[in-house]
């Protein structure tokens, strides 16, 4: 990967923290790891991560309830979050997708695995942020060219108007008009 992606995790078991860490770092990632979910909330406001590996079973917050937090912020809901859990029962993984994660890897990690998950969820997020950046300077596009319609379909109009009342009716008139009309049609449709 050209880009260095910024992983946050957040589990409470040390060792986790410890493997992870150094399986990212050996990948080229960049990597914040802590024990303290609330800790991760709040530099997380700060400086976003890319991606987010987040424990289920942890005391005080457990890991649905700080997905909640986080996607309650705004400049952190599109984060992906993969679930990290020795749960390994359907209603745990249903229950993180609900909550807003995008993938849940079960415990003991394979390595093949983990990467492969990472990779697929960072490639989907950029994916996300392009089409999202596209559709924005198509919107930009789109708002130009309807501003750029109106002024000279109102001038067209105004002197077909004028013409008609110096020279009195014309049928070239009616089929200025008509296509005036069709311009003004199109151009509503766009705004």
């Amino acid at each position: 990967m050209d880009k260095k992606y910024t992983i946050l995790i957040i589990d409470d078991k040390t060792e986790n923290l410890h493997y992870l860490n150094t399986l990212l770092k050996e990948e080229n990632y960049l990597v914040r790891a802590t024990t303290e979910p609330i800790f991760a909330i709040n530099s997380s406001k700060i400086n976003p991560p890319n991606l987010i590996l987040l424990d289920i079973k942890m005391p005080n917050l457990d890991g649905f309830e700080v997905c909640k937090l986080l996607k309650n912020e705004e400049n952190l809901k599109d984060i992906p979050i993969i679930f990290i859990s020795a749960l390994d029962d359907v209603q745990s993984k249903v229950k993180a997708f609900e909550n807003g994660g995008v993938d849940y890897i079960t415990k003991p990690f394979e390595k093949e695995e983990v990467l492969a998950r990472i990779k697929t969820q960072l490639n989907i997020f950029e994916s996300k942020k392009t089409i999202s950046n596209l559709l924005e300077q198509q919107d930009f596009f789109l708002k130009k060219i309807i501003h750029e319609m109106n002024t000279p379909l109102s001038i067209i109009n105004l002197n077909i108007d004028n013409l008609e009342s110096t020279l009195g009716y014309k049928e070239q008139f009616e089929t200025m008009k008509a296509s005036a009309k069709s311009l003004s049609s199109i151009y509503n449709d766009l705004y």
